[in-house]
């Protein structure tokens, strides 16, 4: 049961589509050869993100169809109050058009302001846009980074140390059930799931880690970083992959997964 239990935190601690994303014109990471035709898709996208960061719904919804102006709708209505987000870069990765139906996949980085916690939570996020008739009909938010369609530069070696550095130090504070400060390493996914898990649980496990080693197995661009560590545990010997990204030079975990567990 123990075993159970600590799989069970370790891969928990690794919307509909949200309001904070940001411009796409000028952007440096955008595709090339953009055709023109879809210029007037992109600047209904544009507008689209100006009315969201500003909270103005009203001109927001105008240029929403469909599914996505039902649960825009529906989002505005649960909204308790405006959040401190800004917004730290968009990158349009992706696109694709049928006729004057366009697809846009865009990753969109913010920080908020987290009251409770005192302190900036880094997000990012990855966004596909369905645009018909000028407007956007369909917002999807997809559960992981898409593979990257123009050239991305590698991160330079001497911040691998650093992300390496963050999941030990992620699972240190877990060992001496400090999870105030664990949380605060983690972003998005890891950090939903991570707060999830603290609140519903009635006593946090005791968990001790022995043999732990950690080594990067390898990087998505500039941005992304994949850890494997391995430790022991309630004696099990325990493989886990945690999925790191940077935020304006500093690393958050952002996704936590079970690679395997044995005696």
């Amino acid at each position: 049961m123990k075993n159970k239990i600590l799989v069970l935190v370790l891969v928990a601690l690794a919307f509909s589509a949200g309001f904070y994303i940001g411009q796409l014109k000028g952007q440096e990471n955008a595709p090339e050869d953009i055709p023109e035709d879809i210029e007037e898709q992109i600047a209904l996208i544009d507008q689209y993100l100006d009315c969201s960061i500003t909270s103005n719904w009203r001109e927001m919804l105008i240029t929403l169809s469909g599914e996505a102006l039902l649960n825009a709708q529906n989002n505005i209505t649960r909204t308790n109050g405006i959040r401190e987000t800004e917004l730290l870069e968009t990158r349009l990765v992706n696109f694709n058009q049928v006729g004057d139906y366009s697809i846009f996949d865009i990753i969109v980085t913010t920080s908020t302001e987290d009251p409770k916690q005192k302190t900036v939570v880094f997000d990012r996020l990855n966004y596909r846009f369905h645009v018909l008739d000028n407007k956007i009909f369909s917002i999807e938010q997809l559960p992981s980074l898409p593979l990257f369609t123009t050239p991305q530069e590698k991160m330079a070696t001497d911040r691998i140390p650093a992300a390496e550095h963050i999941v030990m130090t992620y699972l240190s504070l877990i060992e001496q059930n400090n999870w105030e400060e664990a949380l605060l390493l983690l972003t998005g996914r890891a950090r939903r799931s991570g707060l999830s898990a603290v609140s519903t649980m009635s006593r946090l496990p005791d968990l001790h880690f022995t043999n732990l080693t950690v080594k990067t197995i390898g990087q998505i661009g500039d941005t992304t970083c994949c850890v494997l560590a391995e430790y022991g545990s309630a004696g099990s010997n325990m493989r886990v992959l945690f999925s790191l990204e940077a935020f304006e030079n500093e690393w958050r975990i952002e996704n936590i997964q079970q690679v395997s567990v044995s005696a």
